[in-house]
Parts: structure tokens; C-alpha cells; sequence
């Protein structure tokens, strides 16, 4: 039986979430995830996937990670927060993956002309 996109993507927090405690057991008291409102949209998840399967995204230890564009040693930007209490997903960054590899993979953009960026 397959497993679901969000039991994956929950199963990928919750490894990053753990990492996050484990290397920040100073600043945390536990590593559990902390509820987050927003929905998680399946057409997100399906890209969020592509663009792991591919390349295009890699995680790396506490739920880091880098886009084609701009890597980073140790991940440019984190899925997930660390908070005194456990860990916060970061919703906002989901839609904005998705996006990314939306332009790269379906719309067919090069990747050396998609930039990712954040909102803030």
C-alpha cells in the first residue's frame, strides 16, 4: 500500500522536527509539532514531491531546504520553526515551492530563469 503525500510530508516534519530538537535541545523542550491552521492543499503536496523526487528541491537535516537557485550549506530556508515548545510548521513556504516547481516542471521555464523568493 502506498503512503499518502501529507502521511510523507508529516512523516518529513516530523524527522526535521526531531533534528531541530536534537541539535537544539538548549532552546527546545520537546520536538513535537506545533498545530498549524492553514490547509494543506494536495496540488501543493504533488509538486512539493516533484520537486523533491527531482532535484529541483532538496531537504536537509531539521527540514532545511535549498531550491536550484541559491543552495545554501545547511539549507537556505527551514519548513519548519523552532519554538520554546516544539516546532512550528512554516505554512507559507508549501504554496511557494509548489509554485516554483510548477514554473520549472509543467510550465516548462529553465531553471536558471525561476528564482525563488519569500514573501517577507
Amino acid at each position: 500500500m502506498e503512503i499518502s503525500l501529507a502521511k510523507r510530508f508529516k512523516a518529513l516534519l516530523e524527522r526535521g522536527g526531531q533534528e531541530l530538537f536534537d541539535d537544539n535541545r538548549e532552546r527546545m523542550t520537546c520536538a513535537d509539532l506545533l498545530e498549524t491552521r492553514p490547509v494543506i492543499a494536495d496540488d501543493d503536496l504533488r509538486r512539493f514531491f516533484l520537486g523533491l523526487d527531482s532535484g529541483t528541491l532538496t531537504i536537509v537535516r531539521g527540514a532545511r531546504f535549498n531550491t536550484l537557485d541559491r543552495p545554501l550549506i545547511g539549507g537556505r530556508w527551514g519548513l519548519l520553526s523552532r519554538e520554546r515548545r516544539g516546532c512550528r510548521y512554516n505554512a507559507e513556504y508549501l504554496s511557494q515551492i509548489a509554485a516554483y516547481v510548477e514554473a520549472i516542471h509543467e510550465l516548462g521555464y529553465p531553471s536558471s530563469r525561476v528564482f525563488f523568493a519569500t514573501l517577507g
